[in-house]
């Protein structure tokens, strides 16, 4: 399997894997009683920070030499900034049952959907 298939499965895993946690919080959130709106906030602001390093970071993170292996290091880092930013989210949502979560987790979702490997991604994140 070449380096940018084994980068698509696991992508792909990432988002199967946020997406089926961040429904299950939403059902299991519906009907409970809100947090203290200080614990959303910080939640909400985590999510929105990892969302931003997840598109800063990969660029700048040292990968080696091969263009594959740098491609894939960084389809890797990128991806699992981002998952955790959806799934810190997800949490929030889980614990609190305040559907204003959903905008926060919806941004690292977002950039976790956007770190998916095409072949001209792949090839950008192979230059140095």
């Amino acid at each position: 399997m070449s380096g940018r298939r084994t980068a698509l499965a696991i992508w792909g895993t990432m988002v199967v894997g946020a997406t089926a946690f961040i429904g299950m919080a939403y059902v299991f959130a519906l009907g409970k009683v809100g947090l203290d709106p200080a614990i959303l906030e910080t939640l909400g602001g985590m999510a929105l920070a990892l969302a931003v390093l997840a598109l800063v970071l990969p660029r700048r993170f040292p990968a080696g030499g091969d263009p594959g292996k740098r491609a894939g290091t960084r389809v890797l880092v990128g991806g699992a900034i981002a998952e955790g930013g959806a799934l810190i989210g997800a949490v929030g949502l889980l614990v609190s049952g305040d559907l204003r979560v959903l905008a926060a987790l919806a941004v690292p979702y977002l950039v976790l959907l956007a770190q998916f490997p095409s072949e001209a991604r792949w090839s950008a994140l192979g230059e140095d």
